[in-house]
């Protein structure tokens, strides 16, 4: 569920992705806790394993989420929400500026060395719960909707400069349109909004990088709370 390997059209880089991830977390880990021998306790292992990577794996895809709804709202404000294509990694069709801050965000936790931090954690996991051992309590609930609410608050500030620079050039449209009906400004109202937006763009995209790692270090914090509490 991760990205970048969350897409439906890299089940082979997922596969491997997988494989070295849990060759390296074997071979990291040290005091492990003992793994059940009887058919019933790794069946139950199994199932609270893998519930475990998908919980971790939806919580990053969250943040991630983040920057391409971000791109999504830029993008309907700037009159491109028509201008989407398909997406074979998904089967869903996105729009380009949805899809621009998905990619810069992915880029910027690569550079971050974000895939190495997670690699750590998963360590660290391994290390303090063993497997069948998670403890599913209902704080986890209280845990995931904080974290939805991150995400969309996250979402909402990355695309507030150009959203708000948008709004400003719609209101003074109206308002010229308002005490002045006789011009007909609906025929450069289209390219206003675009060359603002381009031009609030820059500064959405730097103010995205300027604030990314602090962004990055509070979803590995949520991470980290959410596998301390698994731990109990």
């Amino acid at each position: 569920m991760a990205p970048p390997f969350a897409g439906r059209g890299v089940p082979v880089a997922r596969l491997a992705a997988a494989l070295g991830v849990s060759a390296l977390v074997v071979s990291w880990t040290r005091g492990a806790p003992p793994i059940a021998t009887d058919a019933w306790g790794i069946g139950l292992a199994v199932i609270s394993e893998t519930g475990v990577g998908a919980a971790l794996g939806g919580l990053l895809a969250l943040f991630f989420s983040a920057y391409q709804t971000a791109g999504h709202l830029i993008g309907n404000q700037m009159g491109f929400g028509w201008a989407g294509f398909f997406d074979p990694r998904t089967n869903e069709s996105v729009d380009d500026l949805a899809e621009l801050y998905h990619r810069l965000a992915l880029l910027l936790f690569f550079v971050l060395d974000g895939p190495w931090r997670l690699l750590k954690l998963t360590v660290w996991s391994f290390e303090k719960i063993g497997p069948g051992e998670a403890l599913w309590t209902g704080r986890l609930a209280g845990l995931w909707v904080e974290s939805v609410g991150r995400s969309m608050a996250l979402a909402a500030a990355a695309a507030a400069p150009t959203v708000g620079a948008l709004w400003l050039s719609s209101l003074l449209v109206g308002f010229l349109v308002r005490a002045a009906p006789q011009m007909n400004l609906a025929a450069v109202d289209f390219p206003a909004r675009a060359l603002i937006g381009f031009a609030s763009l820059w500064v959405g995209v730097a103010a995205l990088i300027r604030f990314f790692p602090g962004t990055a270090a509070g979803a590995f914090d949520q991470l980290s709370c959410f596998l301390k509490t698994l731990g109990g």
